[in-house]
């Protein structure tokens, strides 16, 4: 059962909130809208409003991420990708190649590229320093919806809307591998239904019909495949950074499967409401995620959900609690409300 010990929740007007990123040390969020762009900041103690973002975007911001090292946060502003000072927000420089809406954007692991993908099928690399373009554009067949450096850094992964993830080389363009999944489609709000596994061997993704594929990326061989939910939406899926487990949400439902077995831990937790997830985002510094919905954002404290010994591994001290990627429902009703 979920309390207030577990979670807060930041009242937004009832917009959509998209784009979600954390502060470099965890402590505030920021929330981008599709109608309204990125306009506030909130402490994640207690949901306050610390401030307003400088030069906030005017168009939708669909997507948001934040560099590992603390430094960055890249987002979506319409056609644009911009990118900002992760400590104060500010605004770096803005990047107009995209001719549609940025609806993907991610930060490698070593924090000095990020990829964007927009309506117009391309797939473009940039230096986060410079914004010199890196790589791109790689045209796709369809608008692109997601995109994903493996951890290694080596690989980048995209997802388009006719459901065909494709894999590439991350320096220089190189197609690895071809997935193509059932015809109806991802529904266009699903902007991240692909993870990797943190031997950037396995890729996971969310197929339209609600099934989670485990793919060998370098055999093609679907090594496992499982349904979430009977009559379930499709929604999306991460992998624990530690790579011990993998978080699975639709707009009904999160569950947590281990990465080995693939078998479930635990039971499903059912979420109440509608109008499903459209963002999500980790803090860097404290094991905080963050689910934006419907007038809405909910920022969970994972270690009062999870086991203990999910997080503990044996390299790292056992009071350390690792920052764990999960995609989640914005309306699993946490009793706290929030004001802004």
């Amino acid at each position: 059962m979920l309390t207030s010990k577990t979670a807060i929740e930041i009242q937004t007007e009832n917009e959509e909130v998209w784009g979600v990123a954390f502060s470099h040390n965890g402590r505030e969020i920021m929330g981008g809208t599709y109608s309204g762009g990125w306009s506030r900041r909130w402490q994640v103690e207690d949901g306050k409003v610390v401030g307003t973002v400088p030069s906030a975007p005017k168009g939708p911001v669909l997507a948001a991420v934040a560099s590992k090292d603390g430094r960055w946060i890249v987002h979506g502003d319409g056609q644009v990708a911009v990118v900002r000072v992760a400590t104060t927000c500010k605004q770096i420089f803005r990047v107009k190649e995209h001719a549609g809406r940025v609806d993907g954007v991610d930060i490698s692991p070593d924090s000095t590229r990020f990829a964007s993908v927009s309506a117009d099928g391309t797939l473009r690399v940039f230096s986060i320093t410079t914004g010199e373009r890196l790589l791109g554009p790689i045209q796709h067949d369809d608008w692109l919806t997601a995109v994903k450096f493996s951890p290694s850094g080596e690989y980048l992964a995209t997802a388009s809307c006719s459901s065909r993830v494709q894999v590439w080389d991350a320096h220089t363009g190189l197609q690895l591998s071809d997935i193509a999944r059932s015809p109806s489609g991802w529904p266009n709000w699903s902007h991240a239904p692909i993870a990797w596994s943190s031997d950037s061997r396995r890729l996971f993704y969310v197929t339209s019909d609600g099934k989670v594929t485990c793919h060998d990326i370098f055999t093609s061989d679907i090594l496992r495949e499982w349904l979430l939910l009977i009559n379930d939406s499709p929604g999306y899926c991460s992998v624990a950074t530690n790579g011990r487990f993998i978080a699975c949400s639709t707009p009904i439902s999160l569950s947590f499967w281990d990465a080995s077995s693939y078998t479930r831990i635990g039971l499903p937790i059912e979420v109440e409401g509608h109008g499903g997830i459209y963002g999500v985002a980790l803090s860097h510094c404290d094991s905080f995620f963050a689910g934006g919905g419907r007038g809405k954002i909910t920022v969970y404290t994972l270690r009062y959900i999870l086991p203990m010994n999910v997080f503990v591994d044996a390299s790292i001290p056992s009071h350390s609690y690792l920052d764990v990627v999960l995609l989640f429902a914005a309306y699993l009703s946490p009793p706290t409300h929030a004001s802004e």
